[in-house]
């Protein structure tokens, strides 16, 4: 899709060069300028397609498919993968206290956002669930939400700080 766009674009921009429309790019007098001679696309996109031309095809699918394996680990396998992690999470700390599940919901969320692979959403969402379910009782139901809420809000500021002085610091 993206290549097709480019090629449009070029050949949009060569037309615009040849009729003149706009007084900055109109055609030159001399027949031996190269944007005369480029045919339907310009001299950078000739330039780029001979590039292309000369490419080893099978390298390069074998890199796109190792890039979409890639993908596929890192975006839906991890994604997956943490949402049935919390689910665990979840079902296991429900027999502990307020306070405890929230130590562990801490340390569990900062590791979570510490790893650039798992996805926020579902950190957030365990969050809420456990400790809503835990707060239920001793603090109501919005006063649990709103824990919940300052507890993920907490970890996430750690985690950005973390991130940002202990391991973006040294680079």
């Amino acid at each position: 899709p993206f290549l097709i766009l480019y090629l449009l674009l070029s050949m949009i921009n060569q037309l615009v060069r040849r009729v003149g429309v706009n007084p900055c790019s109109r055609p030159s007098s001399n027949p031996q300028d190269p944007d005369q001679t480029a045919g339907i696309f310009t001299v950078r996109t000739r330039k780029h397609l001979a590039k292309i031309k000369r490419w080893d095809r099978a390298n390069v699918f074998t890199i796109a498919v190792y890039w979409g394996i890639g993908y596929m680990v890192l975006q839906v396998l991890c994604a997956q993968l943490t949402i049935v992690f919390l689910s665990w999470i979840i079902e296991r700390t429900a027999k502990f206290g307020l306070y405890t599940v929230t130590g562990i919901m801490m340390v569990i969320g900062l590791v979570m956002f510490l790893l650039p692979p798992v996805p926020g959403l579902p950190v957030y969402f365990a969050f809420g669930i456990v400790l809503s379910a835990q707060g239920n009782e001793s603090l109501g139901w919005a006063g649990s939400v709103c824990y919940a809420t300052g507890a993920s809000l907490i970890v996430k500021m750690c985690a950005g700080a973390i991130q940002q002085k202990i391991i973006g610091q040294s680079l």
